[in-house]
């Protein structure tokens, strides 16, 4: 009689969690149909928002770490590192590598770099990989080469002697001036 009245109670418990089940079952169900007509309705708003901003698609919520620019944003392109360089040093005088990354910075080059100490040896790698910069005489220094401009063509300077010779300023006579129209050079940075 006891295992009776044990079967009989296992028996109304599961018919009262099947009863249950049944009606979160008809909860769950009425709710994913109000998700189709909203993710329809949605999908609608999206393909407005998106013909506003000019995009094709609107992308999908993932979890995860977003890669790239928003949506409706563009990147900013900055110049690379290399030409950030050239525009702070100056040809013929040498500079170390601390002063090329302070004044890189100050004329606005964004790194993304999470310390001095590796932005200083990254502009280190550059410079030893550039043909146009060479080391110093010191170490840790590096001069930018000048470039020549002969009859509107760049020309790497190898050494000072290629440079062609100004006359004296006080002894130029008319003869040399006309030489050096006819040279038409000017040094110029690369």
């Amino acid at each position: 009689m006891v295992i009776k009245n044990n079967i009989l109670e296992a028996i109304e418990t599961a018919e009262v969690r099947i009863s249950k089940a049944k009606k979160i079952i008809k909860q769950r169900n009425k709710l994913a149909a109000k998700q189709t007509k909203v993710s329809a309705e949605v999908g609608k708003y999206d393909k407005q928002i998106a013909k506003l901003l000019g995009v094709s698609v609107l992308c999908k919520e993932t979890p995860g770490k977003k890669r790239g620019p928003k949506i409706g944003s563009k990147k900013f392109k900055q110049d690379s590192l290399i030409s950030f360089i050239h525009k702070t040093m100056t040809p013929g005088t040498a500079m170390d590598v601390k002063a090329i990354r302070n004044a890189v910075k100050k004329k606005g080059y964004k790194t993304h770099q999470k310390d001095d100490l590796n932005f200083r040896s990254t502009i280190g790698a550059a410079l030893r990989n550039d043909p146009q910069v060479k080391h110093g005489r010191k170490r840790g220094t590096y001069i930018l080469k000048s470039a020549v401009v002969v009859n509107n063509k760049k020309k790497q300077i190898a050494s000072k002697d290629i440079v062609p010779k100004k006359p004296d300023v006080s002894k130029k006579t008319d003869d040399s001036k006309k030489t050096d129209d006819k040279l038409n050079t000017t040094a110029v940075t690369v």
